[in-house]
């Protein structure tokens, strides 16, 4: 009988503890999405939130980075929003989906963890930007691919079809990626470097997990069959529109912390 009971109490516990890491079902909007209406209300950007089927719990590991991904096609914004909200998905997930026309639908709260980058899930916010890693034209042409500008485009155009550009994607990308570097402070650079691996009786063995902060690709957090978003993404270009986007501290600021630089001194 006891250990009948004890037995009871251990399933009890496993059951609970998987469920509150498992999906909890279709997510709702949450503390962030107010802010993001706010910045991302320009016009020519939708911002929608359309809950994801699949998300768990970070556990209270610290966000600091944001991993880029792209979904392979000009046209999957919609079918990829689709995707994630469908019942059959039991496999993956992203915070964000950003249309190539600079569109983007919500589908996980920062707080929770998507599924979109293996042993990088619980640290960052991760985000699928319509577009392809490579060959856009050509599937076998490696100088070709969304990140590619055409020669003589205005930098400030938004038209769903300005060339090869993106530029609006890449404007919408910028202005979430400012607001979660503020609201996580996390570093706003793109470290070098992936993942170490090889392959053993068939099967992917990783030798060094990729660990930096920043703004990192999924290609180095998963190489093994990953590249995205290509080696042609302008991720010089997208610091230096988020730089645009954050604010200067105030004079008061600035004199506040040379003082306590100055306190430190002594």
């Amino acid at each position: 009988m006891r250990i009948t009971l004890m037995r009871c109490v251990l399933l009890l516990c496993v059951s609970i503890v998987f469920g509150m890491e498992q999906a909890r079902g279709f997510e709702e909007a949450g503390s962030d999405f107010a802010d993001l209406q706010q910045i991302l209300n320009k016009g020519w950007q939708e911002f929608e939130f359309k809950g994801a089927k699949n998300a768990s719990n970070r556990w209270g590991t610290k966000v600091d980075s944001i991993v880029m991904h792209t979904t392979e096609g000009s046209g999957v914004y919609e079918n990829t929003v689709r995707w994630f909200r469908n019942s059959g998905n039991n496999s993956n997930s992203a915070h964000f989906v950003i249309a190539r026309d600079g569109r983007v639908t919500q589908m996980v709260d920062s707080t929770r963890r998507a599924w979109h980058g293996t042993y990088y899930n619980r640290r960052s916010i991760g985000i699928e930007m319509s577009g392809f890693s490579r060959g856009h034209v050509d599937p076998n042409d490696d100088r070709v691919d969304t990140w590619r500008y055409e020669v003589g485009e205005p930098e400030d155009v938004h038209d769903p079809t300005p060339g090869d550009g993106y530029r609006s994607n890449l404007d919408t990308l910028a202005d979430v990626v400012a607001y979660y570097v503020q609201r996580y402070d996390i570093p706003l650079i793109h470290p070098e470097g992936e993942a170490a691996w090889h392959k053993e009786n068939g099967e992917v063995v990783r030798d060094i997990d990729f660990n930096q902060a920043g703004l990192v690709g999924h290609g180095q957090v998963q190489p093994w069959n990953r590249r995205d978003p290509g080696a042609m993404f302008p991720w010089e270009e997208l610091i230096s529109r988020v730089e645009s986007r954050i604010p200067e501290p105030s004079v008061g600021i600035l004199m506040l912390l040379g003082g306590l630089g100055l306190l430190r001194r002594k």
